[in-house]
């Protein structure tokens, strides 16, 4: 599963940045994973969520994943939640070229207007 977000800059708030992708992955992905697995969602579980950055800023974008098997550790008590939090923050990296592209021209078609065409 592939999520593309606009992020806060590191420069303007790195802790509001941090606290938005917690966000995501602990009241979003991890609760997706639990109804999956409690029966309430249908279908195949992907193995992991990529989070893909998108910026307008001089920044290289930033890239994060969480196997789904972590997820699960975590809704049900495996895991202490700092140590999940850490274990994911671990994955971050610059994106590719070609995760870039492909970032920014799925939050383009789910109609971002703030992108730069330059950029």
């Amino acid at each position: 599963m592939f999520l593309a977000v606009n992020l806060t800059a590191r420069s303007e708030d790195d802790v509001r940045r941090a606290k938005e992708v917690n966000t995501l992955v602990t009241s979003g992905y991890a609760q997706a994973v639990a109804h999956y697995d409690n029966g309430k969602v249908d279908g195949e579980i992907p193995k992991k969520l990529r989070i893909a950055e998108v910026n307008n800023t001089d920044a290289p974008p930033k890239t994060l994943h969480v196997n789904t098997s972590l997820a699960r550790e975590y809704y049900t008590g495996q895991i202490e939640p700092t140590e999940f939090t850490e274990q994911y923050w671990d994955t971050e990296r610059n994106q590719t070229a070609k995760e870039k592209r492909f970032t920014r021209r799925l939050d383009k078609r789910a109609g971002n207007g703030t992108i730069h065409p330059e950029k």
